[in-house]
């Protein structure tokens, strides 16, 4: 049953993350021990890559490079899956945080959301 569970569960995070099975397979092993993860920092096959090749490991450094962000990769990065909601949320474990974060319409919206 628990493969089934992770099967089932593979197919609907693929999507959330654009279907980058690498960043699955991490996500669900992050899964069970994300509290900790958020504490002691998180290893960098974790971080959130953005398309330029520069990374963030964690929110602060995510703030910071939103900011910077150009338009077209911001909204590529929002709509129409929250990756950075989505990524806070699988590796950091703040459902609370995440679910803000998909209510933010724009940039000036994420960055208050994301306060460092």
């Amino acid at each position: 049953m628990l493969a089934k569970k992770r099967k089932n569960k593979s197919s609907v995070l693929s999507r959330l993350v654009g279907g980058q099975e690498r960043d699955v397979v991490n996500v669900l092993d992050v899964k069970e021990d994300r509290i900790q993860s958020s504490e002691q920092g998180i290893s960098a096959d974790k971080y959130f890559y953005f398309a330029d090749g520069s990374s963030a490991k964690d929110i602060e450094e995510l703030r910071e490079m939103i900011k910077v962000l150009n338009d077209d990769e911001l909204d590529r990065l929002m709509q129409p899956e929250n990756h950075f909601a989505n990524w806070i949320e699988f590796v950091f474990g703040n459902i609370t945080l995440a679910n803000k974060i998909r209510r933010a319409k724009d940039r000036k919206d994420l960055l208050k959301v994301i306060k460092a």
